[in-house]
């Protein structure tokens, strides 16, 4: 499992701290879900390897974990969001959730996609947003978030998980662009997002400065009611001069 773990560390996106990490969840099956960490020129931006493989877990709708290895030691960052999310660390960098010898072999990795990779339409995209905006984690807002980010390899999910302390939870448009970056998905055609409870929403903050680091000039359709045809924006028009410091890449180079 560690050596499964590691194997995904070419997937992370860590230019500023040049230390790639993985993380690995083992499923009732055999089957697993990877994580890496993917970084942000705003540094508190950072999606842990942990945080992305659980949040992608809740997206695809496989909490089933039995188990969870990660490439590198666990700090105290990563503790404190796998407890909030009930789960306890045994080891400095593995835990189970079932006796040793009841775990599984890990076999495949579980598809992120939904449906084959097909071209999605954007009343399809939004639609599909619409649809799995349920498997979000709410406790603490009640305001759950859809997000679709077509590739070519096929549509990547994304919802809201929030965390019991709010600042380790991840928004759905993080959440499906951590997905991506998990299985060695880096370009992406566009993304549909809907907010069932408030069809005015927009992208937070958060969600623009990772967006415009990654793709600038995605193309992102909002769902605005039935009434109203969708908003199309980009990342690069949510965040009009947004912050690049291009410099801080590679500074060890």
């Amino acid at each position: 499992m560690r050596q499964l773990a590691a194997s995904f560390e070419p997937r992370a996106y860590a230019p500023f701290s040049e230390t790639p990490a993985a993380a690995v969840l083992l499923l009732s099956d055999g089957q697993y879900i990877p994580g890496v960490r993917v970084e942000n020129v705003t540094f508190p931006l950072l999606i842990p390897a942990v945080l992305n493989a659980y949040t992608t877990a809740v997206a695809l709708e496989r909490t089933d974990i039995v188990a969870l290895v990660t490439s590198r030691p666990v700090g105290v960052f990563e503790k404190l969001v796998l407890g909030g999310f009930g789960l306890d660390l045994a080891e400095r960098d593995a835990y189970t959730l079932a006796q040793p010898g009841a775990l599984p072999e890990p076999t495949q990795p579980v598809s992120p996609f939904l449906g084959g990779p097909k071209a999605v339409s954007v009343d399809g995209g939004l639609r599909q947003a619409d649809e799995i905006a349920h498997r979000a984690y709410v406790p603490n807002s009640d305001f759950p978030v859809g997000a679709i980010l077509e590739t070519a390899a096929g549509a990547i999910p994304g919802v809201n998980v929030e965390h019991p302390e709010w600042l380790f939870g991840l928004c759905a448009e993080r959440n499906a662009l951590g997905t991506a970056r998990s299985y060695g998905i880096t370009e992406f055609n566009q993304m549909f997002l809907t907010c069932p409870k408030d069809p005015t929403g927009t992208p937070c903050g958060a969600c623009r400065q990772v967006l415009v680091e990654h793709d600038p000039d995605l193309p992102i359709y909002i769902y605005r009611g039935d009434d109203l045809p969708p908003d199309l924006v980009r990342p690069s028009s949510l965040l009009p001069g947004a912050f690049d410091a291009a410099v801080l890449r590679g500074r060890r180079a």
